[in-house]
């Protein structure tokens, strides 16, 4: 499903840079470790249709930066766009062909590095705050399984060109990976119903 993941991932190369502020230089290690540091999520609120595609939206407040939506859009065959938000402008946008990652595009420029670490870490936290459950008319398992694919993807795209913008490292690649399917877990199982996994 995510085949050209890890090429579209590299692209972020000529990603912008965000503004400076006076956090000192991360390495990778850095930003795996801050992704588990707890930010302040709250006035969180998620929708997720199923009938011919996937729609999810999750709009929350994270405390020191603002409001961030995740939003996810794509036709039953898994095309479709990604959208992650940052006081309503776009830092991220992922374009998914056949439930693939076809394209990315990020710009941190707007944001300081701590908001792009607090951003990250709220991406893998914030799913611990949704309460995501679906009426599909059946196939429900198959239907959250493609939509806990193409959110996690959002999410990983998102941490991982966050890690990457703070740090040039060629690991966060995988730490995009491993939040993808983490991400993607979550969301599957509590789009089935699991909400306390």
């Amino acid at each position: 499903m995510l085949s050209n993941w890890l090429a579209a991932f590299l692209l972020l190369s000529s990603a912008a840079v965000p503004r400076a502020d006076s956090v000192a230089p991360m390495t990778p290690e850095d930003v795996i470790l801050s992704l588990d540091e707890s930010v302040p999520v709250d006035a969180v609120t998620a929708t997720l249709g199923l009938d011919d595609g996937v729609v999810l939206v999750v709009d929350y407040n994270l405390g020191g930066v603002g409001r961030v939506s995740v939003m996810l859009d794509t036709d039953a065959a898994g095309s479709g766009r990604g959208l992650i938000t940052v006081r309503e402008a776009p830092v991220v946008e992922v374009v998914l062909q056949d439930g693939a990652v076809a394209s990315q595009a990020a710009e941190w420029s707007a944001l300081a590095p701590s908001e792009v670490r607090a951003v990250a870490a709220s991406l893998v936290q914030v799913w611990s705050e949704v309460e995501l459950t679906a009426a599909t008319q059946g196939a429900q398992d198959l239907k959250c399984t493609i939509a806990g694919g193409l959110a996690g993807a959002v999410a990983g795209v998102g941490v991982g060109a966050a890690c990457w913008l703070l740090t040039k490292a060629d690991l966060c690649v995988g730490t995009g990976v491993t939040i993808t399917s983490n991400v993607g877990g979550y969301i599957t199982d509590k789009c089935n119903g699991a909400q306390n996994k």
